[in-house]
């Protein structure tokens, strides 16, 4: 009976290597910081020209259909993926307006009375 108690009374098992929690909250990561590699990732798509862009997002449909990539593999291709569309979509638009622009600028008012007149 003696030995049932020594089991009883032993104290619970420390868990594996977890780091101590920091003293001060300045060291500590913030929950909400996103990983410095994310950071790379959307500073590299930022960077792309918009041929090279969608260049890109072409290659990782091709290699997401191929089913050779890991389910990680393939998370992370998704998420380049949609940074990729969401750059290329904002610059589609930005183009946009640019034609706009210049095609107001540079409209002929003339042209305008001539197929009245014609």
């Amino acid at each position: 009976m003696a030995d049932q108690d020594f089991l009883f009374n032993e104290p619970p098992p420390e868990p594996p290597d977890t780091p101590e929690p920091s003293a001060d909250p300045a060291e500590a990561p913030s929950p909400t910081e996103p990983k410095p590699r994310r950071k790379k990732a959307k500073a590299e798509v930022a960077e792309l020209p918009f041929e090279k862009a969608l260049e890109r997002l072409e290659q990782i449909v091709a290699e997401m259909e191929s089913g050779k990539l890991s389910l990680e593999d393939c998370m992370a291709r998704y998420e380049e993926g949609t940074r990729l569309r969401t750059q290329c979509s904002r610059s589609l638009k930005s183009f946009e307006k640019r034609i706009e622009i210049l095609m107001k600028e540079n409209a002929d008012p003339d042209a305008c009375w001539d197929q009245y007149n014609g």
